[in-house]
């Protein structure tokens, strides 16, 4: 997509949505940059909805905790979403790099493991 102002990062990592009112689901990210995330759901949201990210890290035993808004909404076959951040910090931003290095790295060397197979 033309105009995004960050780099994409193609990586899957676990992460949960809960809603203002409280619902929540699990999810994966397909990528993820500084200022927004797209994500695999079977129960996309309406663009326009505030809801919040958590993700849960090694270095923390408490969740991290994103606002984000719904920008796109695929309800389609392959169900998805595009969300902004709201709000984020610098620390926030910090903390989703070393996340997404990490599950970058751990790709990598499961699929140098497969190349020795």
């Amino acid at each position: 997509m033309e105009g995004r102002r960050d780099k994409r990062a193609q990586v899957q990592i676990g992460c949960w949505i809960v809603s203002p009112g409280g619902e929540s689901c699990c999810c994966s990210t397909f990528d993820i940059s500084d200022n927004g995330i797209s994500i695999a759901t079977n129960s996309p949201l309406p663009v326009g909805q505030t809801i919040c990210l958590q993700f849960y890290t090694p270095q923390s035993a408490s969740a991290l905790s994103i606002s984000a808004e719904v920008i796109w909404s695929n309800t389609g076959q392959d169900s998805a979403m595009g969300l902004r951040f709201l709000n984020i910090t610098e620390e926030e931003v910090k903390q989703l790099r070393e996340m997404t290095a990490q599950m970058l790295q751990r790709e990598h060397s499961a699929k140098q493991r497969h190349k020795l197979l």
